[in-house]
């Protein structure tokens, strides 16, 4: 997925990872959970996007429209994208690469 208008977060601390997107509204902003391989919608008002990246930035697998209530997880993964979901943007697919640089972990 290459759109220059996303805006994106980075959860680095053990307390920004557990809350993601948690409490917030639905908006177009990205979060990277940094370590994570398995998130949870539990408490969420909306259904999320999610990308699992592995350590190489590949996107191992991808899941559209998770609704609350549930638990999604990738055991290579070492990062984790997600945001509101948007039925109508684009969204990362499996063997897609991420590239972010080291300062967040990824190579």
């Amino acid at each position: 997925m290459q759109d220059g208008s996303t805006s994106l977060r980075i959860a680095a601390h053990w307390r920004d990872r557990v809350r993601g997107l948690l409490g917030t509204q639905a908006s177009g902003r990205v979060l990277m959970l940094v370590p994570c391989h398995s998130v949870h919608t539990f408490g969420m008002s909306y259904a999320l996007d999610i990308a699992f990246v592995g350590a190489d930035g590949c996107v191992l697998q991808a899941c559209r429209s998770v609704p609350p209530r549930r638990i999604v997880s990738c055991r290579r993964a070492v990062a984790v994208l997600e945001r509101a979901h948007s039925p109508r943007r684009g969204w990362y697919r499996r063997g897609d690469v991420v590239e972010l640089g080291r300062k967040v972990g990824l190579q």
